[in-house]
This record gives structure tokens, sequence and C-alpha cells, in this order.
């Protein structure tokens, strides 16, 4: 059986989903699969974290290239603020702006659900382009991830 793990950071959730995915595949080289899902939640928790919508998506993550691989994705973080970037991951230049959507129905879903930030990251993927899609990624901190075709 393989290890499970759940975490929540609150908007940056995604991101800090795909970092841990990336550190497994680092580790041990297995396939990872990444759940990011968020739905409305109940009361009191609805009246601090407003989510209006459910949303939820999976990426099938491997170390090596496989037969079925449709992307290349290369993770890099970036300070912002001049905070020092995490210890022993490649940092890239800071303070961009996080990537949005093409079409503004997607866009307004991305901004309304924190699990939707893969939003950009998929779209980049579905039409098969090389892209650098920027993700918050925690308090001083982003995430930049390149999207290459297979």
């Amino acid at each position: 059986r393989a290890a499970a793990s759940s975490l929540s950071a609150f908007d940056h959730t995604f991101a800090a989903g795909l970092i841990e995915a990336a550190a497994n595949l680092a580790f041990d080289g297995l396939e990872t699969l990444l759940v990011s899902y968020d739905v409305v939640p109940p009361e009191p928790l609805h009246g601090k974290r407003h989510i209006e919508i459910p949303f939820a998506s999976a990426l099938l993550l491997s170390a090596t290239k496989t037969d079925d691989a449709i992307a290349k994705l290369t993770l890099s973080m970036a300070d912002i603020e001049g905070v020092p970037a995490l210890s022993g991951v490649k940092s890239s230049s800071a303070g961009k702006l996080e990537s949005q959507c093409c079409l503004p129905a997607i866009e307004a879903l991305r901004l309304l659900n924190p699990a939707a930030r893969c939003l950009p990251l998929l779209e980049a993927i579905a039409n098969a382009k090389t892209a650098n899609i920027v993700v918050n990624a925690a308090k001083h901190k982003q995430l930049t991830v390149l999207t290459e075709a297979c």
C-alpha cells in the first residue's frame, strides 16, 4: 500500500500539495496522485472562510517520463518582499503576479475556491503550451511551475 497524506494551507493548499508531491517524487520516485479539493464549509467555518462553490482536480505525477505523459512540470520557489526562499529549493525571480486563466468564467472560478488555484496550470497542460505558471505558495513565497508539452 502507498502512503497518503492530507494538508490544508488556506488559499495556498494547491501549491503546498504540489510541493509535497514533488518532494515525495524526489524521495521515493513512486507515482504520486495529487488530489486537491475544497467544498463549501459548514458554519461557523463558512463565516471565517468563504468558499462559494465546490471544486476538485487530480494530477498523476511521475518522476520519470512515461509513455502516456502529457506534460513535464518543473517547480521553483521565489521570494516575495525580500524574504529568503526555502532552503534546498531552486529560487527564481520574485514578486510576479499570480497566474490567471484566459477565460473570464474560469478565472472567476479560480477566485471562488482555493483548490481552483490550479486552473492556470491545467489550462496550460490542456493547451499543450510552454508556460510559467505562478501560484502563491505561502506567506512571502511563490511557486513557479514551468509546463512543457511532452
